[in-house]
């Protein structure tokens, strides 16, 4: 189960921020894809909350 923590839309991008739990980066890549396909192909971008808040 995958825990979203924010999203917002960023110069036509949705940003989803999801909480990282034992969860291995091509698993991000495959939520990505699969919401950007549900979308129409939209720009999807899908972060953990290390990413998104940046050092």
């Amino acid at each position: 189960m995958v825990k979203i923590v924010h999203s917002e839309v960023v110069n036509g991008q949705l940003v989803i921020v999801v909480a990282r739990r034992e969860m291995m980066r091509n698993t991000l890549a495959q939520i990505e894809r699969s919401v950007s396909e549900a979308l129409g192909r939209a720009r999807v971008a899908v972060l953990t909350e290390a990413q998104w808040r940046g050092p």
